[in-house]
């Protein structure tokens, strides 16, 4: 009897899973595919290697008040919950005593070449809390080389 009870309980684990609802906000582009009908929209970038599912994490130096700054792509999306506020850089090490995330960009131009954007930059302190008034916006150009996907924020209607 306990054999048929944990053989029913497998078999409901597996179908529950089947009929469960996924979330995402998140639309996966070719670089290629991004042209100007998307500027102003919220994106990420996959440099070098896709970094679906957290695999393959790629590091970027980007530029920040002139000192060069190493990111680690943060990358949650599983196939299952894609949600793109979880998709973020982060520093690699601390600056001044705390952590910089890259939590999107804003499309701004697209060239042939290039990526013109807005990047939202946030810090955080040691605790993992928000310092809200150190939050910057700056302009940021990347090349299309460097960029195998980008992911765009698709909010829900």
């Amino acid at each position: 009897m306990k054999n048929i009870f944990l053989a029913l309980l497998f078999i409901l684990a597996i179908v529950g899973k089947s009929y469960s609802q996924d979330g995402s906000n998140i639309r996966y582009v070719k670089t290629k595919n991004i042209d100007s009908t998307y500027i102003g929209q919220f994106v990420q970038f996959d440099f070098y290697k896709r970094s679906f599912g957290g695999k393959n994490k790629d590091t970027i130096t980007l530029i920040i008040d002139s000192n060069p700054i190493l990111f680690i792509e943060n990358r949650s999306d599983d196939g299952y919950e894609n949600w793109f506020s979880y998709q973020y850089l982060q520093s690699f090490e601390k600056q001044d005593g705390e952590i910089l995330h890259v939590s999107k960009f804003k499309l701004d131009k697209v060239l042939e070449s290039s990526f013109h954007v807005t990047m939202y930059v946030e810090y955080y302190n040691l605790e993992d809390k928000l310092i809200p008034n150190k939050s910057l916006q700056l302009e940021y150009v990347f090349d299309k080389e460097n960029i195998l996907e980008v992911l765009i924020n698709m909010p829900f209607q």
